[in-house]
Order: C-alpha cells, then structure tokens, then sequence
C-alpha cells in the first residue's frame, strides 16, 4: 500500500507535509465529532484516537515498525469546510531543560473529507505547495528551509489560503479511508 502523505507528515514530520509556527483555527472555530473516537487502521498502521479536554483529540499513530507518537488533534470548521489541525506532543523523550526550550510544535493540516462511517482525509500536498509558493511567494508567509515550506503567516491569512484552494486540482490529496480496529 503506499505510503499515505498524513501519516508520513504526522509521524516525521519530513518534507512533502503542511507545516505551519501557527495554529490553523481559532477556538471559536473548533468543532468535536464523537464518531472520530476508537481505534482506526490504515494498511499496517493504527490511529488511537480519545478525547482531550472538552474538544481536543489525543491522537497516538503506530507506525509498521511498532513506532508510535503522540499528538493533539482539534477539528475545526472554516465556512462550512472541516479540518484537522494536528501537533506533536512533547514525551518524556523531550524531558531535558535544554532539549525542551528549543522544542517548536509544528502545526499540521488536513482536510476532512468525511467523519462517519469511517473517517477520511485530504492533506494539504507539501509538493504542490512548494511549488505553489515557489511561484507565488507572496500569495502566504513562510520561510524556505532546504526545499521545504514552513508557513509562518496568521491564523486569519493561512485561512484564507486554504479558502481559495479548497477545491485547486491538486492541493488536496484524499487518503483512503480509515478503518475500525477489530
């Protein structure tokens, strides 16, 4: 099966994902989706996902290798368009003074296809953002490191963004579905 672009993203955190310093929603937009809750597999990889605090995911992703990490998770809606914002939780890994002052959490971005029966997401294609803003550098803030984007623009701006390119051919790549863990 191949590799899906949100898991790489949510696991390494390597090129080719939507990275951004700044949230992507505001708390006012954050919706929760009960149906979300339970353990999901995709191929050979699993998604744990429980509540956090009123509307918040906590999200463990299990890799093939039997590699895991953490993340909180808030759906949130912009005019009537749903999403994820994904961000790795600092572990016991992060423990030390040093290691966790330089710690940055990295916003990470899908776009919900569906929530029920079983869940599906189209992340934000890295590549087709690159290129994107390789030739419009000014449309969004951000910052190139080696080939990669990382946006540093605003809530509101990253949002507008996302608004005109919703339905861009490309920009969204829906991932097959998830499926209940047996």
């Amino acid at each position: 099966m191949k590799s899906l672009n949100f898991l790489l993203c949510a696991v390494l955190l390597v090129g080719g994902c939507f990275r951004s310093l700044q949230p992507v929603y505001t708390t006012e937009q954050v919706v929760f989706v009960s149906a979300l809750v339970g353990e999901w597999v995709v191929g050979s990889e699993t998604w744990a996902v429980t509540k956090s605090g009123a509307a918040a995911y906590r999200v463990v992703h299990t890799d093939e290798n039997g590699a895991s990490g953490v993340f909180l998770g808030h759906l949130f809606n912009v005019d009537g368009h749903l999403f994820v914002d994904l961000v790795p939780v600092q572990t016991e890994f992060r423990s030390s003074g040093l290691h966790s002052g330089a710690y940055q959490p990295i916003h990470m971005l899908a776009r919900v296809v569906r929530t029920a029966p079983t869940p599906q997401f189209a992340p934000l294609e890295g590549q087709w953002l690159n290129e994107y803003l390789a030739q419009h550098p000014h449309e969004l803030r951000h910052e190139r490191i080696d080939t990669e984007s990382v946006v540093t623009a605003s809530t509101s701006e990253i949002q507008a963004f996302l608004l005109r390119h919703v339905k861009t051919p490309k920009a969204f790549q829906v991932d097959p579905p998830w499926e209940r863990a047996r």
